[in-house]
């Protein structure tokens, strides 16, 4: 189920991306398939553009911002938990 969850992060944070990257005519090359380095790459050329100080809108910014968080927090939570092994309430039932 993690995993599941993880994809949908990390398409709606593509998503969001190319977006807001077409707003401000930013050629990207990333796809929902793209390396996590890639796609933090992207994200640090478009919230440059994006930002309010550099000429961007805040409401670009702000959405940038909470797909971002959310693609991160799924991402912290897929590396903490080892595959093939059951957890449950973050604890790993092996060990119980």
């Amino acid at each position: 189920m993690p995993h599941s969850l993880y994809l949908q992060a990390t398409r709606a944070f593509v998503r969001v991306l190319l977006a807001v990257a077409r707003s401000y005519e930013i050629a990207l090359t990333i796809n929902r398939d793209s390396p996590e380095t890639d796609l933090v790459k992207a994200y640090k050329r478009v919230a440059l553009k994006a930002h309010p100080d550099k000429g961007g809108t805040s409401e670009h910014f702000r959405a940038l911002q909470e797909a971002r968080e959310k693609w991160e927090a799924l991402r912290a939570t897929r590396a903490e938990r080892p595959s093939g092994r059951r957890w449950e309430n973050g604890v790993d039932a092996a060990q119980m």
